[in-house]
């Protein structure tokens, strides 16, 4: 399988170009559809994989997917930013973690995933995202909730709830809520993430993780937060929550897969929401007439202090047919 990295502007068309064939198919090995590429169209931008018969262009950070010599039938992966977990520290104490930013591509927007609350709060204002937050132990409010959900459209799912004094709710993923906290002293783990175009094996190992099914796993919920023990990030990402013990740090969601980020803990109790996943739009057999498109990725949230795990950055793929 090649690999190689390529700048992301314009004057780079003729280093990643290849003339296509035209050609009629259906996609294999994840739900694509009857595509038609016109002849002597090419493309080019991010970091370019040819393998399993698709040339992929991964974008892990901003730059420009083009296209020229005619229109080209592609699918594409977007992925907003994962939010961070809430947490404590002596100042400024309880903090409700905060919200990914989005990532943009073609038009769409993957909203950045939501900020998990942290515990007894009772305005938490971005724990919704793309997936939405974790509830904090004793937290009124509830949990945050995933963009569109339910529904055809949706981009995550939502948080899942807290539990007592120290059962902090995981962060929803791409592909599932995050766990209700089983007990008041155990937290919630993060939703599941979405193996990415239903299983894809082309797609490297270098990107995303694996998972309980065939290809690349993305877009995972952060783990809840308790001093009683760790809760896991989900699959595709996401961070864990704290360790046991004082003052512990939840882990980071994992880079270039939108992962929500764990949830701290401040070793006395009280449990907080585990951050949501960035929100995660897929779309198959979609034209792209000749003309540059701008891509943003969206950064994972890391505005908390030191105990909140932080969210990971997002990604943009996208793959076409390859002879």
């Amino acid at each position: 399988m090649g690999v190689r990295s390529t700048s992301n502007h314009p004057t780079t068309t003729q280093a990643d170009g290849h003339l296509l064939d035209y050609f009629r198919t259906t996609f294999s090995g994840g739900g694509g559809g009857t595509n038609i590429t016109a002849p002597g169209a090419e493309a080019s931008g991010g970091t370019v994989v040819d393998g399993g018969g698709f040339r992929y262009h991964f974008f892990t950070g901003s730059g420009d997917f083009i296209v020229t010599g005619g229109e080209l039938a592609a699918d594409y992966i977007m992925i907003g930013g994962g939010g961070s977990g809430g947490s404590y520290t002596p100042s400024p104490g309880y903090f409700n973690g905060g919200k990914g930013t989005p990532t943009t591509f073609k038009g769409e927007t993957a909203d950045g995933g939501g900020g998990g609350v942290a515990y007894s709060q009772t305005s938490a204002p971005e724990r919704d995202g793309g997936s939405g937050g974790g509830q904090g132990a004793s937290a009124p409010i509830g949990i945050g909730d995933g963009l569109n959900y339910p529904g055809p459209t949706q981009q995550g799912f939502p948080g899942g709830a807290g539990t007592g004094v120290d059962g902090g709710g995981g962060g929803g993923g791409a592909g599932a809520v995050g766990q209700t906290a089983p007990s008041g002293s155990q937290p919630g783990a993060g939703g599941a993430g979405k193996a990415a175009f239903s299983g894809d094996t082309g797609i490297p190992a270098s990107y995303g993780t694996p998972g309980p099914s065939a290809g690349r796993w993305f877009a995972g919920g952060g783990g809840g937060g308790s001093r009683y023990g760790a809760a896991p990030g989900g699959t595709g990402g996401g961070g864990a929550g704290c360790a046991s013990g004082a003052a512990t740090a939840g882990g980071n969601g994992q880079a270039n897969t939108g992962g929500g980020g764990g949830a701290g803990e401040n070793g006395v109790g009280a449990g907080h929401g585990g951050g949501g996943a960035g929100g995660y739009i897929e779309k198959t057999s979609q034209p792209f007439p000749v003309a540059p498109y701008p891509v943003v990725i969206g950064g994972g949230d890391s505005a908390g202090p030191a105990t909140s795990g932080d969210g990971g950055s997002g990604i943009v793929i996208v793959r076409y047919t390859y002879p």
